[in-house]
């Protein structure tokens, strides 16, 4: 993995990085109407109005995330959504 300069979030954006498929259905979800993601009783949920949405990946995979910039305290950034785009 390659270090490219630091995106808009402070991280350093790495390039190229292929996304699992669950690390790509919690960017999907966080994407749609500026979700959050929040921790409850070790299990990672994204708060909607009367429910919540249990998130398909391990810690490591949210983690990652996070490393790469893609999320933000609990909401996906800018490269986030970039890694989202078609042929990244």
């Amino acid at each position: 993995m390659t270090q490219s300069p630091n995106n808009t979030d402070g991280h350093l954006a790495s390039s190229p990085h292929k996304l699992s498929a669950s690390q790509a259905e919690v960017l999907r979800l966080l994407a749609e109407e500026n979700r959050r993601l929040f921790q409850r009783a070790g299990q990672w949920l994204i708060r909607e109005p009367g429910y919540v949405i249990g998130i398909p990946a391990s810690n490591a995979e949210l983690q990652e995330l996070h490393d790469l910039g893609y999320i933000k305290a609990g909401h996906i950034t800018d490269a986030g959504r970039q890694a989202l785009e078609p042929g990244k």
